[in-house]
């Protein structure tokens, strides 16, 4: 996948779903709050991050909303 074809990826959509057209990740990247939390929600895709070497790119996602544990 080339650095201008992730400009058609949709933002906010589901991972399952951006998943499918990805191809090979690199690095996943799930962001959560800096204390223990339960996701709640689908994991949904907040970024896409241009291909390292091997041609894979990295992916930052997040779930829909987060619970505190206690």
């Amino acid at each position: 996948m080339q650095e201008d074809e992730f400009a058609g990826q949709p933002l906010l959509a589901p991972y399952r779903e951006a998943r499918r057209s990805l191809g090979p990740i690199g690095r996943l990247v799930v962001l959560a709050p800096p204390y223990p939390v339960l996701g709640i929600g689908e994991l949904r895709v907040l970024r896409i991050d241009p291909p390292d070497a091997e041609g894979r790119p990295a992916v930052i996602v997040s779930y829909e909303g987060y619970e505190r544990l206690s």
